[in-house]
């Protein structure tokens, strides 16, 4: 499921759908496929070796990070999370987080949400991608939609 500093995956889905209503139908389509394939955990596979100051973040290691107990103290709970990050992973800075793309019917419009995390911030944004000679080109990108979030500290 895609990770996001919002309450819940559920209430992001349903305000990105009515922010799609006012796109055209690509970005719309896109938005709906990408909801569908960010709802489940996907593990992703590259096939070359990452340098050594790349490290991928598994699900499997995602899980055992997360606190135990799930209170109702968000604030406490994010801070145990990112405690146990920083004790797994001691070098990095923080971590971005790529979504699996959204595609519409005829695959020429793409809509993936990236985020940079470092546990005292961030930010996220949705990007627009379209199809153009065989490669893909950057359309648009929104980071002022009331789902998407960011922090000054980041």
């Amino acid at each position: 499921m895609l990770r996001l500093e919002y309450p819940s995956y559920d209430e992001f889905a349903e305000k990105l759908k009515k922010e799609a209503l006012y796109k055209p139908k690509d970005v719309w389509e896109a938005a709906n496929d990408f909801l569908v394939k960010n709802r489940n955990d996907t593990e992703l596979v590259f096939p070359r070796h990452l340098s050594r100051n790349e490290q991928f973040l598994t699900a499997t290691v995602e899980k055992k990070l997360q606190p135990k107990h799930q209170g109702d103290d968000r604030d406490k709970t994010r801070a145990e999370y990112w405690d146990s990050f920083w004790r797994y992973y001691p070098t990095v800075k923080g971590m971005i987080v790529i979504s699996r793309p959204g595609f519409d019917s005829k695959h020429v419009t793409a809509l993936i949400h990236i985020s940079k995390v470092t546990g005292h911030g961030g930010g996220g944004s949705i990007l627009i991608l379209k199809r153009v000679d065989g490669g893909w080109q950057l359309q648009d990108y929104d980071r002022d939609l009331e789902h998407f979030w960011t922090s000054e500290t980041a």
